[in-house]
């Protein structure tokens, strides 16, 4: 970008050449050039500086302007006329555009280009075009309303054609465009617009209606090149017309033998280029762009999935992996590269069909999220969660899945549930524990295998009361010990509340049952409890023992064992009573 305190001086020697070229390469004397390029060059140096510069440029703009005019015409008083209009222009164009596009390159998208078509294609020069067809009226004798159209035609044009050349120019947009390209695409970049240059000057000499033949390569510009060719191949064509058909070349000169009417022909032909180069151009140019972010928020995802604890993974509707993101020690054995073409089993290695389950489910329901844990294989617990993808049909191709590591959790929920389900005093099931259980195993278990023995402390409140609370809760510990000393691994003991306890056997033999209850009151009477603090206290329990009848509930089962527990208190205590 030129430098604050040389942009004034290079404005106005620009502005200066620009404007003695246009006349002279472009208008009949004494006559309105057929496109005006120096407010463009103007207008692109104020949209890249702040605002408090504009003035220093605008001036020198209107000296050049001024200096241009006596050059050609040899009339200063005319000179200050047509600079007021080209400096009006300049700034009613370069305030609305900075003010609406916010600094954005103005013909950058679809949005910035209806705007700056609006305000430098029309307000613009429409406001200068008065005051100039004003002067012409006034110091050449012009007919107004011809001189009116063509200042307005010409000026748009200009604006409209070099604007967005100038802009790419100062912004360095041409050696960004040079540098990031390979050496194959900067050939192709120069051959098309070498060939815009020769199918330019070709249908521009000849005197057939071949104007067509422009919009070839211009396109192909369009779409091999970019926005950035484009604004260079419409400068090439604007210019090798305009020369032309000011010079007396090409097909225009068979339409008509009037001058002004070729020029106002040539005029609306360059438009009509642009108003077809432009969306075009602008609809790539925002694909490349959306390309563009969307390559770069890919990038980011990885970089981000790679730092996180999070595996990301899309499978196709059968539940092969399609592609893979994130944290690559989640699945062991297993790179991340080489994770698509696996199935949901062979990524995660087990049976379960929790994950295949959980896939099918989301593409059944499209709008939900669909969560399965499982087990791997070195023993952390994993959450993976799918979601429905959706292609722009509206079809479901398949799935997205996130998965991350939840042992912590999981082990914490396990805890939580322990500590939920465990008496504090002793460390066996408490009663929500060991009701859970036994409904869990009258679920499962065979008919006539379950046995359930309910078990009181004697004169455990004698123990309380003459004792203490701290030698109850050390009689009720060990008696506790001793009660599950005496079990095998598949039965369960638990305290359903003060001294009260309750064993579930299973095993079929009814005898053999019978046999254990009675080895639990002799483990418990047999010796007498030692105390933390010294000697010692002799205790008893009293056992009642129902086989699970079949049908009956688990309040059905508690009641027979609880009715057996009654009658062996009622005979006497320190004994066990079958049902």
């Amino acid at each position: 970008m030129l430098s604050r305190f040389r942009a004034p001086c290079v404005a106005g020697v620009l502005y200066f050449a620009l404007s003695v070229a246009a006349i002279l390469l472009t208008s009949r004397e004494p006559g309105i050039s057929a496109i005006w390029p120096a407010n463009a060059l103007l207008l692109a140096m104020i949209l890249l500086r702040p605002r408090e510069q504009w003035w220093s440029i605008i001036l020198a703009g209107g000296i050049g302007n001024v200096v241009g005019n006596c050059v050609i015409h040899g009339s200063s008083f005319s000179g200050l006329f047509f600079a007021a209009a080209n400096m009006a222009e300049v700034l009613i164009a370069a305030w609305a555009t900075n003010f609406t596009v916010s600094r954005e390159e103005p013909t950058s998208n679809v949005r910035t280009m209806v705007r700056f078509t609006l305000w430098a294609g029309i307000i613009g020069p429409a406001a200068a075009a008065t005051i100039g067809a004003a002067g012409f009226y006034l110091y050449f004798d012009k007919p107004f309303f011809q001189s009116f159209l063509t200042w307005f035609l010409a000026d748009a044009l200009g604006l409209m054609t070099f604007t967005p050349f100038f802009y790419a120019l100062f912004a360095g947009e041409y050696m960004r465009a040079y540098r990031e390209r390979t050496a194959g695409r900067r050939m192709e970049a120069v051959a098309l617009l070498l060939l815009t240059i020769f199918v330019s000057m070709f249908v521009f000499v000849a005197h057939r209606p071949l104007l067509f033949f422009i919009t070839m390569p211009t396109m192909l510009i369009a779409f091999r090149v970019g926005w950035v060719g484009v604004k260079v191949a419409c400068v090439i064509v604007a210019v090798i017309g305009c020369v032309a058909t000011t010079g007396e070349f090409g097909p225009l000169i068979r339409i008509t033998p009037n001058p002004d009417v070729r020029i106002l022909y040539l005029q609306i032909f360059l438009l009509g280029q642009l108003m077809i180069q432009w969306p075009v151009a602008a609809a790539l140019n925002a694909r490349d762009r959306l390309m563009y972010q969307l390559a770069n928020s890919e990038r980011s995802l990885r970089f981000l999935a790679a730092q996180s604890a999070v595996l990301m993974l899309t499978f196709d509707i059968g539940g092969v992996c399609r592609k893979a993101v994130g944290a690559p020690d989640l699945l062991p054995d297993l790179d991340v590269e080489d994770m698509p073409g696996l199935s949901i089993e062979e990524l995660a290695r087990t049976s379960d069909p929790v994950l295949r389950d959980a896939h099918d489910m989301a593409i059944d329901m499209a709008d939900g999220l669909y969560s399965a844990e499982f087990s791997a294989r070195d023993g952390r617990w994993l959450e993976a969660t799918f979601r429905a993808l959706e292609d722009e049909d509206g079809r479901c191709p398949g799935t997205v899945m996130t998965l991350h590591d939840i042992s912590v959790r999981k082990q914490q929920a396990i805890a939580l549930t322990r500590t939920a389900h465990t008496d504090s005093l002793t460390g066996l099931f408490n009663r929500a524990g060991f009701l859970k259980r036994l409904e869990r195993e009258l679920l499962v278990a065979p008919a006539g295998t379950l046995s359930l023995a309910m078990i009181d402390v004697d004169r455990f409140k004698l123990v309380n009361d003459n004792c203490g609370h701290q030698t109850g809760d050390a009689v009720l510990r060990e008696i506790a010990r001793r009660l599950a000393g005496q079990l095998r691994p598949n039965d369960f003991v638990g305290r359903m509340g003060g001294d009260e306890f309750v064993v579930l056997l299973n095993m079929a033999e009814w005898v053999r049952a019978k046999e254990i209850c009675a080895r639990l009151v002799h483990a418990v009477g047999s010796e007498p409890v030692r105390l933390p603090l010294g000697g010692t206290i002799s205790t008893a329990i009293s056992c009642g023992l129902a086989r699970h009848r079949p049908g009956s509930t688990v309040e059905q089962f508690l009641h027979d064992a609880d009715v057996a527990l009654y009658e062996a208190k009622r005979g006497g205590r320190n004994q066990m009573v079958a049902a």
